[in-house]
């Protein structure tokens, strides 16, 4: 975690509050180029501001959040799928880390 700020007494939520202070972010992490967050920040104004400072960002969207799991999905029907450029798998787990770009 680079910075927190705090939600009580404002009249916004989450994404509102990282909204309002993404100028500071970057200007306190210039090379800052991955945001992650969970669903609650896939709001299209916030991505459009990480877009507009050319940050990516990686948001999880879990299969209880319905209504945002199917927009994600419509998003991505028609997109391209390639193999990640990096994988890791633990030996005696079932996790595995893909890792790509664009």
């Amino acid at each position: 975690m680079l910075a927190q700020w705090s939600v009580r007494g404002e009249k916004t939520n989450e994404p509102g509050v990282l909204k309002k202070h993404l100028p500071e972010l970057f200007a306190d992490f210039p090379l800052l180029e991955l945001i992650t967050g969970d669903a609650v920040f896939t709001q299209r104004p916030l991505v459009q501001e990480l877009l507009d400072h050319r940050c990516d960002y990686l948001l999880q969207v879990k299969a209880n959040q319905g209504d945002t799991l199917d927009a994600v999905a419509t998003c991505f029907e028609n997109a391209s799928q390639r193999a990640p450029q990096a994988e890791t798998a633990e030996k005696r787990g079932t996790v595995r880390i893909g890792v790509g770009c664009g």
